[in-house]
């Protein structure tokens, strides 16, 4: 078993492969959970606008050790995040009414 220090080490030697903002969806059409025809309230009043990774999914890749960075989603609306394969993750989240106590703990 790896420790976090050996983990962190090994970023060094052999960094993770990592891809962001790939538009599109692993589904296919029709399928329930495909997120590329989710209808939400910000889709419908839109009338057809697509804003990407917005109104429109994306798919982030990454190997074993990729990461993905603390961020506050576009204009503080809630996102749907799914993991289609691979070891369990752990998931952090910051309720809005903290994340500007959150911010000022990152920053010291």
């Amino acid at each position: 078993m790896v420790n976090s220090g050996q983990f962190w080490q090994t970023l060094k030697h052999s960094p993770p492969l990592y891809g962001a903002d790939v538009s599109g969806s692993l589904f296919d059409k029709n399928v329930p959970w495909n997120l590329s025809e989710l209808k939400t309230t910000l889709s419908e009043g839109l009338k057809g606008m697509n804003l990407a990774g917005v109104t429109t999914p994306y798919v982030y890749i990454g190997s074993w050790k990729s990461m993905f960075g603390w961020h506050k989603e576009d204009m503080d609306l809630y996102s749907i995040n799914y993991m289609h394969l691979g070891r369990p993750k752990f998931w952090y989240s910051v309720d809005l009414d903290s994340s500007q106590d959150f911010e000022s703990y990152a920053r010291a």
